[in-house]
Formats: C-alpha cells, structure tokens, sequence
C-alpha cells in the first residue's frame, strides 16, 4: 500500500497562516517542518517564492520572513501566480487570444 501524498501547497499556507503577523519565521525551521511532513523542499521554496511576490510574505533578512498579510484559506497556486506574476498571465492570455484568432482565419 502506498503513502498517502500530501498537498504540499495547502501545507505551506497552513504552516504560514499559523504564524502571527509580523513575527519572524526562519527558513530552517519552515524547511525542516515541511520536510518532517513529506514535502518535497523544491516545491515548498518554489511555493514561498510566490508568497512573496505576491506580497503575503516579506523577505526581513536572507533566511527571515515575515507575514504581511492573512493568506485565504482557498487560494490555489495558480491565483497566486496569477498574483505574484501579472505581467507574464497578461502576455500568456494575449498569446493565446493571437493564436486564436489566427486559427479562425485558418
């Protein structure tokens, strides 16, 4: 019988939602929590990277983070991309509406 996966994305929101505003959360003790979890740590530092671009997270020293703001409890990976990344969801949607229209012209 297999382990059972573990949503690593709702991990991160948990384990940052669970800290209070303001306070410092060392890179160690969230990697080796979420490690201790079975999350892969390349998918948990690739997840913390978009927090903080989307301003959930701020980077107070290297390895120090700090939540800003309450992360939503049914935010998906893709909304905070979408988020952390606007300019590229924008050209992403103009890419696709161009290579729609060019397949009606076909």
């Amino acid at each position: 019988m297999s382990k059972p996966t573990v949503n690593q994305w709702r991990e991160v929101c948990k384990y940052f939602s669970a800290m209070l505003k303001d306070y410092p959360i060392f890179r160690r003790s969230f990697l080796n929590n979420l490690g201790n979890k079975g999350c892969q740590l390349t998918n948990v530092e690739t997840y913390r990277c978009y927090l903080v671009r989307a301003g959930y997270l701020e980077i107070a020293q290297p390895g120090i983070y700090k939540r800003l703001k309450a992360i939503p409890r049914n935010l998906t990976v893709r909304q905070c991309y979408e988020e952390a990344y606007p300019k590229s969801v924008a050209k992403r949607l103009e890419r696709e509406k161009f290579m729609t229209a060019q397949a009606c012209l076909s």
